[in-house]
């Protein structure tokens, strides 16, 4: 096994040019497998840091959706009320609208 590996730097140092992409394309997949798997431990597979996450509410809302003029039932997560209102506020709507 030592002559195999001895043997497999001696290839790699003679193409060099090769080498280099080898090894960059193994940084980049394990820096994107690393950070994608972050983002989805930090969104989906932590709980929520609050005082009673099994009270918190999932929010359902059934109506037209203004950008696909369809009728769809559209569910979230716990984080939908916060997305829902900068939505309305991004849209010009304010709390007035919203309590009709």
């Amino acid at each position: 096994m030592v002559h195999d590996i001895k043997h497999a730097l001696r290839m790699l140092l003679r193409t060099k040019g090769w080498t280099v992409v080898v090894l960059l394309s193994l940084a980049i997949g394990i820096g994107a497998t690393t950070a994608l798997f972050t983002a989805v431990n930090g969104l989906m597979l932590q709980t929520i840091p609050v005082k009673a996450p099994h009270e918190l509410a999932i929010l359902k809302w059934t109506g037209t959706n203004d950008m696909v003029r369809a009728r769809r039932d559209c569910s979230a997560g716990p984080r939908a009320a916060t997305r829902a209102r900068d939505t309305e506020h991004h849209h010009g709507r304010g709390a007035q609208d919203t309590h009709q």
